[in-house]
């Protein structure tokens, strides 16, 4: 409406000047329709992939919104499971108390002065995984899956309504390659 507000005077005004008696109903809609299509043209272009690290890299240097940019766009990233950034593994660990499992997804493991080793999970929560949180976990109390990233957004976004019917687990203590894999990044 806003759209066509603003372009029906202008479109009516050309059609009078070339002597037509025409009206465009859906004006706005058309040209939304078009600008829409122009942009992911443009976007799907190597001109538009320039501009967008144009804008992107303009963002990163801006101080305080450069952290929280590029912070966002890796924990975007790591949902789509592409990328170096992506999550790895699906785990599952007691939380919020003990008997109560969550999905979470295995981000970093890490360890204390005194050796003890600790698993860094994401949890997202139900049904935007963005607002999630973080859990330093020992690692002996964390469970790796057999799901897929893919799998364990489905549950998140459906609030659990699409869930496998079962979860294969394994220690993740047990999977020697996998913790060896993690610490080394």
């Amino acid at each position: 409406d806003v759209v066509d507000g603003v372009l029906q005077p202008s479109a009516e005004w050309l059609f009078v000047k070339l002597g037509l008696d025409w009206t465009v109903p859906g004006l706005g809609f058309g040209v939304a329709v078009a600008l829409i299509y122009l942009a992911g043209f443009l976007i799907a272009t190597t001109v538009g992939q320039r501009l967008i690290s144009w804008g992107q890299g303009a963002l990163r240097r801006i101080p305080l919104i450069g952290t929280v940019y590029s912070a966002s766009r890796k924990l975007v990233e790591s949902f789509s499971g592409s990328g170096n950034t992506g999550f790895k593994r699906v785990v599952m660990l007691q939380y919020p108390r003990e008997g109560y499992w969550s999905i979470g997804f295995l981000t970093a493991l890490t360890s204390t002065g005194d050796g003890k080793r600790f698993a860094v999970v994401y949890i997202p929560t139900a049904p935007l995984p963005n607002s999630g949180w973080v859990a330093v976990v020992a690692l002996e109390e964390v469970l790796d899956t057999d799901m897929t990233v893919q799998d364990a957004m489905q549950v998140v976004f459906s609030g659990g309504i699409v869930s496998p019917a079962v979860i294969n687990t394994t220690r993740l203590v047990e999977e020697p390659e996998v913790v060896a894999d993690l610490a080394s990044k």
